[in-house]
């Protein structure tokens, strides 16, 4: 069996809730039918309290991995990874302390309601001080579009401020970019990616709901808490994310 072939068939497993052995039709086509009680079975055991959630890097992942594994070799799959059913990936767990502050000037900014913070460096604190801060427009450096924010400013080492979106929606000029419809370059995965690329220490993403397509409470409820990131070998990805309400 290919390894191609076993991960077909862990999907197919995953689908089904570990159905019975397959049967073989004349054209040695496998088909599958769904064992409902197994099914019910399996959602009631993944669901319950003892697993607790099924959290990565919380016991519950332990149980589910060791369960499903556990399903896997009852059915008589062969494990893809030198005969094993589980391959080790290093992941972290990045949460933002609810009681960091950010200050600027005069200026105090409370968690959650007036900003976010992230990162994708894994260290246990990251603190920024007495970083310049500097407005950059859109954070955008589109040759095609004949559009560079960065042209004739150094901004590393330091802290960029970024509006949301690109200037197509600000200007709703079609000939502008794409236009009202978002391109690449207004997501804030490409101003996060562009700002490394300068050097930036950390960028400002302003956000405002209409060119963003949704409020901040969006943007608060998906930053509070914890995410999970796979390393690399530096056990970094990136540098510095704000966004500001």
């Amino acid at each position: 069996m290919t390894r191609l072939k076993i991960s077909c068939a862990l999907l197919s497993l995953l689908l089904v809730a570990c159905s019975e052995p397959a049967s073989v039709t004349k054209n040695d086509i496998p088909t599958v039918e769904v064992n409902l009680d197994n099914v019910h079975q399996d959602i009631k055991v993944l669901a319950s309290d003892e697993f607790a959630g099924r959290g990565p890097l919380t016991a519950g992942e332990t149980l589910t991995i060791n369960y499903l594994a556990k399903q896997y070799q009852d059915i008589g799959l062969i494990g893809a990874v030198a005969g094993e059913y589980l391959q080790p990936v290093e992941i972290a767990q990045l949460t933002p302390d609810p009681n960091m502050h950010l200050t600027i000037g005069e200026l105090n900014f409370t968690a959650g309601s007036d900003f976010t913070a992230r990162t994708q460096q894994i260290q246990p604190l990251i603190e920024l001080k007495n970083s310049d801060v500097i407005f950059v427009g859109y954070g955008i450096k589109a040759p095609e579009y004949q559009w560079n924010d960065f042209k004739d400013v150094d901004v590393k080492g330091k802290t960029i401020i970024v509006l949301v979106n690109d200037p197509g929606f600000a200007t709703q000029d079609d000939d502008l970019f794409t236009g009202n419809a978002m391109t690449y370059y207004g997501r804030w995965t490409y101003k996060y990616e562009e700002a490394a690329r300068q050097g930036a220490a950390a960028v400002f993403i302003v956000h405002e709901t209409a060119p963003a397509a949704y409020p901040w409470s969006v943007v608060e409820s998906s930053n509070t808490g914890s995410k999970y990131t796979l390393m690399d070998n530096n056990k970094m990805l990136h540098k510095f994310l704000l966004w500001a309400g």
